[in-house]
């Protein structure tokens, strides 16, 4: 099975891969495994090589995604190196439906590194031990999946092939923890400044990459502290890079974080359109996503197409209309 891991050995982002910290978290229903490590900082990379049963906590943005790939990719190499017998598969908990199980989601994954299984060979193979699991996304999987018992389906399906080291990625809300009482969880850490400045000059090189951490705060402790400027948004993995990718492109960075997130929109439309034809200009799309963010803060919508299927029945009125205009939107 040494081949299958060949799919994974490269990486798109490597170098620019910033190793991210994570704390042993004190819930009570963890208090058990976690008494005598509370408070310690270890790698994360170390955590997925090491434990044979991780929870990968942390906010949106905050590096649970590449820290599953990168695990993946450090999987991959030990590997085809010989030093472990594990094949890693990468499960995005996202598409997990009421018409596939888990086993379908692990087959799915590995089928779609040239890397076909029949159910018989995928049970037999979970049964010896043969797998390294990275499953990302506990609370994204889909509401009419969750509701007819997810979290202890995944949880259940863990248990009963235990020798499979196996990592789960989740947000701090969103799952039930006593499911997971008997993994060992950690909490995602924002980025100290010196991974941030170390990033910054990977991803623009010396010269530019100095420059942005200067005018961030440098290396002004003061400013760092403070965590509603974008000094502190930059402790987040994915608004560091929002921060680094309008640099890049505008050689200055926004006044505040309002700003920044209009200027990445803008971005992210203007990547969309190329080449693609549409009805509907990037202003309706703004105009989409305001209302969207409007309905989603006031009426507590956790569901992005529920938000975006409301506002656009406020502006299409039928559902034939709505559906087509979801379609083109895109």
């Amino acid at each position: 099975m040494i081949e299958w891991a060949t799919t994974y050995k490269g990486s798109s982002w490597s170098g620019r891969y910033i190793e991210l910290l994570g704390e042993t978290v004190d819930f009570p229903v963890f208090a058990r495994e976690l008494s005598s490590r509370q408070g310690e900082l270890v790698p994360l990379s170390k955590v997925l090589t090491v434990r044979q049963k991780a929870l990968l906590i942390g906010e949106a943005g905050s590096g649970k995604t590449t820290s599953l790939l990168q695990g993946v990719v450090v999987a991959a190499r030990r590997l085809l190196a010989g030093e472990s017998a594990s094949v890693p598969v990468y499960v995005e908990l996202n598409t997990w439906t009421e018409a596939v199980d888990l086993y379908g989601l692990i087959a799915a994954s590995l089928a779609s590194h040239g890397r076909p299984i029949d159910n018989e060979s995928l049970r037999t193979y979970l049964a010896e031990g043969r797998f390294h699991i990275f499953f990302d996304g506990l609370n994204e999987i889909p509401s009419s999946r969750r509701t007819k018992g997810a979290d202890q389906d995944l949880a259940t399906f863990t248990k009963a092939y235990p020798y499979n080291p196996t990592s789960v990625s989740t947000r701090t809300v969103g799952y039930n923890a006593a499911l997971f009482g008997d993994w060992v969880s950690y909490m995602v850490q924002p980025l100290h400044r010196d991974l941030i400045r170390e990033f910054a000059i990977q991803y623009l090189g010396p010269r530019s990459g100095t420059e942005l951490f200067t005018r961030l705060g440098g290396h002004n402790a003061k400013l760092w502290a403070m965590p509603y400027n974008l000094s502190g948004l930059a402790k987040n993995p994915l608004h560091l890079w929002m921060l680094t990718e309008t640099f890049r492109r505008l050689g200055e960075i926004p006044r505040d974080r309002g700003s920044l997130f209009r200027l990445y929109v803008d971005f992210m439309l203007d990547q969309r359109e190329e080449g693609k034809a549409s009805r509907y200009p990037a202003y309706i799309k703004h105009s989409i996503l305001r209302e969207l963010a409007r309905s989603m803060l006031q009426d507590g919508h956790r569901s992005v197409t529920q938000g975006v299927s409301r506002v656009l029945r406020n502006r299409c009125g039928s559902r034939p209309r709505v559906n087509r205009a979801l379609g083109d939107i895109g």
